[in-house]
């Protein structure tokens, strides 16, 4: 199953183009990415809301 086409936004990255959402969901947000013309793969990405990640001193991300 696709993407809706309704919410989505589009990227392009290396003239390739992908299209992604953010659906919120119980606390988190779930990022979903997927090439435009090519459908069955996914990226998908869990974030909690309000998290900050930052570069410390030695150039690590910390929240």
């Amino acid at each position: 199953m696709g993407l809706p086409k309704k919410v989505t936004r589009t990227i392009s990255v290396d003239e390739t183009t992908y299209k992604w959402v953010v659906s919120p969901d119980s606390g988190y947000m779930w990022l979903i990415v997927e090439q435009k013309d090519t459908q069955g793969q996914r990226l998908i990405a869990g974030f909690k809301y309000h998290n900050t990640y930052v570069h410390d001193e030695a150039g690590n991300w910390r929240s």
